[in-house]
Parts: C-alpha cells; structure tokens; sequence
C-alpha cells in the first residue's frame, strides 16, 4: 500500500494531479487483497508465521536452482525499473504540465506497465514451485493464494488509470482496450497462466506421492510376510529386505535435485563472509535453513521415513517386528486413502470459479464504478 501511494506521489509530481480521496479508497481497497490472503492462510493452515517462514525459504530454495527463471526476473525488473521512468520523463518533456496527452501516457507507464509486468515476474519466480511435485499443497496454496491476492491488488491500482483514460482523451484511445477488459487483464493472467500449472502441480505431487506411498506398502507388506517364515530362513530374509530398503534410500537420495543442491552449498558460509555479495547472502541463507526443507519437500520426507524403517528393523534385537509392521502398513495405507480424497480440486475449482467471474463482474459495473470514482475525483 505505501508503494501505492509512493505512485500516486510520482504521478502528481508529472502532472500535478493528485485526487486524495481516490487514493484513499484505492488504498484500503488494496487492503482487501491482503486479508483475503491472509483468512484463507488462517483456514487452510498455512498462514501459521512459522510454516510461512518455511515456505518463504522453500520458495527461495526453488528459484535459486532454476538460473534462467532468476535471469528472467532480472532482466524484467530492470526493464520495469528503467524502462517505466524513461517512458513517463518522455512524455512528460514532450507535452506541457497538465495536457490530456501527457496525463494519459504518464498514467500509462506508471500504473498499467508495471501491474501487468510484476504478475508476470511473480509467474516466472513461483511457477517452477507451483507446478513441482516434490512440494507440498500447503506451499502450493500459499503461492495460489498470494497471488490471488496481488491479482486483486493490481486491479484496484488499474481502476486508476481507467478513470484518467476516460477523463483525459488521447492517442492511447486509438488502441488502448476497453475499461472493463483492462481491469480483467489481472485475473485472466491468473487464469490462465497460475490455474493450469496449480492443477499441474497437485495432481503430479499426488502420483509421486502416491508412488512412493505404494512402494513403502508393498514393501511393509513383504515385510510381513518374512515375519511369518520359520527362525532359521527369517532372519536372513529380514537383512535381505533391510538392504533392499538401504538400496531404496540411497537410490531416493542421489535422485534428489535438492539435495545436490544443498551438499554443494557446502562452505558457502565462509565464502559469503569472504566475499559480501547478495547472491551468496541467498544462498547462505538457504544452506542455514536445509532442515527447513525436509518438513516441506516430498522426497526428504520420505528419505526420512526410510530411514527410519531401516533403523527399526536393522536393530541387533529388533524384538517383535510384527505389531510394527502392522501398524507401519495401516498408516501408510490410511495415507493412500487421504491423499485420493485431497480438496486440492475443489480449491482450484473455487479459484477457478472465482477468477472466472471477475471479468463478467467488472463488465457489468464498470459505469458504476468509474462513476462512483469519478465523483470522488471531482471533490479531490
């Protein structure tokens, strides 16, 4: 809200408008996009600070292993921090203080450009985690969530710029999209471009998960009937399916990618303090919170579960595996069932739902609204 407003000042600066009371109501009606992100975390469980700290590393974690999505976030916020200023200061120079033609391109570059442009930058930094199956729905639905929010957020800033288009004719008229269909642009990016890699991401987060869930059952299940064999063969079949979980676990470790990714990062402590650089802050900060991870990401988790297993039955007097195993075996199977019965879809649905109507909605009202704002505009 206080970059909002630090727009509002950079407009009135170019043309000497500043509507007070429009920027009032824009400016709590932003807020409206903060709480709905932040009811839905309360419900849903992960609007916890502990678990959004976690998040936020995980998060973080993903996009430093991906470089060309880093890059791209890059090379798109200097454009929007170079580009945007240059653009308004051109108009600014090239058409008196206060000239319809001036207002409307300075109203152009400083709200229209930067709202689609950041939505975009968020889609190229969240979508390798959204659409991940190693993640966990709590992530998902986090970033589903805060991005919901700044959809919400950026087409209450773009109401602004609608009401300048229609008080103040210009070029951009020849081209420019309807009110309506520019305070939509928002949403059916949300749409369009978060919704399917949502639904993506949850459903192949379930099949790995699932697969994983199956090989464990199987393997408790095998488990059990070794147990049943007479003394003599049973205790070698145990060792030979305890290392047949030994190989599971290090087959499941040298598969994980973040793994690599963090054994590497080994040292990074004393060449961040070597060499103060933001990047290595990054990734120094990822490498203190590495047990972070392990709570959020599937394939540690079940790394962890293995080895528990392992450490169970490899004990020099294991004692009676059987009422072990058997509870083992219902719990992963009470896991198999809870995940088919998951409301990731019936969420997405709701978003889906949701963001589907909002352009409707923003058709049908739209005179109401520019209305109502322009009203607030003429007593400012």
């Amino acid at each position: 809200m206080l970059g909002l407003l630090l727009v509002f000042v950079q407009f009135w600066c170019l043309t000497r408008i500043f509507p007070s009371y429009v920027i009032l109501a824009l400016v709590a009606a932003s807020f409206l996009g903060v709480m709905i992100h932040n009811l839905i975390g309360a419900i849903a469980g992960f609007g916890v600070k502990q678990k959004q700290s976690r998040i936020n590393i995980l998060v973080i974690t993903y996009a430093a292993q991906r470089k060309a999505a880093g890059v791209a976030m890059i090379v798109g916020s200097l454009f929007l921090l170079l580009g945007v200023p240059i653009g308004a200061l051109y108009k600014f120079w090239k058409f008196p203080i206060g000239a319809s033609e001036a207002v409307a391109w300075i109203a152009f570059f400083l709200f229209i450009i930067p709202q689609i442009f950041s939505i975009l930058l968020n889609l190229a930094g969240t979508l390798p985690t959204i659409t991940s199956e190693y993640v966990d729905n709590d992530v998902r639905n986090y970033l589903l969530s805060g991005q919901f929010s700044s959809v919400i957020y950026s087409t209450v800033t773009l109401i602004f710029p609608v009401l300048i288009f229609s008080q103040f004719p210009s070029t951009l008229d020849r081209w420019m999209l309807p009110g309506w269909m520019i305070l939509s642009v928002p949403s059916l990016i949300f749409l369009v471009c978060y919704l399917p890699p949502y639904f993506v991401g949850a459903r192949k987060y379930r099949a790995e998960l699932k697969t994983e869930l199956e090989w464990r059952k199987e393997w408790l299940k095998e488990m059990g009937e070794v147990l049943t064999l007479p003394e003599p063969s049973r205790t070698g079949s145990i060792q030979e399916k305890n290392s047949e979980l030994t190989a599971k676990i290090t087959e499941t470790t040298e598969a994980n990618e973040l793994h690599k990714f963090i054994n590497d990062l080994e040292g990074i402590e004393a060449a961040a303090e070597a060499n103060p650089n933001p990047a290595l802050d990054i990734l120094r900060l990822i490498y203190e919170n590495r047990e972070n991870l392990k709570d959020w990401d599937v394939r540690y988790r079940e790394i962890c579960r293995l080895q528990q297993l392992s450490s169970r039955v490899s004990q020099p007097s294991p004692g009676d595996l059987g009422p072990y195993i058997t509870s083992a075996k219902t719990n992963v199977t009470d896991d198999i069932t809870a995940l088919s019965t998951e409301k990731t879809v019936i969420a997405g649905g709701i978003w889906t739902v949701m963001t589907a109507v909002g352009p409707w909605v923003l058709k049908a009202y739209q005179d109401p609204i520019l209305a109502g704002i322009g009203k607030l505009f003429q007593h400012s």
